[in-house]
């Protein structure tokens, strides 16, 4: 079960063309089902200098109500 094993690689991520991105860390969330993913996106939208990015999170949230802790 994922919530047993932590932190570990489970996606490999690529642009939408489908090419490898360069080195660096990424990490995926689903705040669609995560609460703990939806809470970060609200930090990150209130914490990012990039306004339109910000405007965006902010209204995805607000028309996506937190889920559920399962």
């Amino acid at each position: 079960m994922d919530e047993e094993r932590g932190f570990y690689l489970k996606y490999q991520v690529r642009h939408a063309d489908g090419s490898a991105l360069s080195p660096g860390m990424v990490f995926v969330l689903r705040p669609d089902r995560d609460p703990a993913a939806w809470d970060a996106l609200m930090t990150y939208g209130f914490s990012t200098q990039n306004d339109a990015l910000a405007t965006d999170l902010l209204e995805w949230l607000e028309r996506n109500p937190r889920p559920e802790v399962a």
